[in-house]
């Protein structure tokens, strides 16, 4: 079973937690270079890479799934969800 997983959307959260790739590397335990494959769309994290990511930029697995671009009406919808 292949995992769907938009390397567009990751970079999108990413910057929208103010998290850079190496922060976000170390903190699921990956480097900065595989993150970066993972944002082109040149690899896909595996199970336990991609439930860490969901953890760490506590957003759902769903929004990771979709192509279409991060807009201002998801983002009314996730807003509460920043860092505290």
């Amino acid at each position: 079973m292949s995992l769907i997983f938009e390397g567009d959307r990751l970079r999108e959260v990413r910057k929208f937690r103010q998290m850079s790739i190496t922060e976000l590397a170390k903190s699921v335990g990956v480097s900065k270079q595989m993150i970066s494959k993972y944002e082109r769309n040149e690899s896909v994290p595996s199970i336990e890479v991609y439930q860490k990511i969901i953890s760490k930029l506590e957003f759902p697995l769903k929004f990771f799934q979709q192509k279409d671009k991060f807009n201002g009406k998801f983002y009314n919808q996730v807003s509460h969800l920043r860092w505290k």
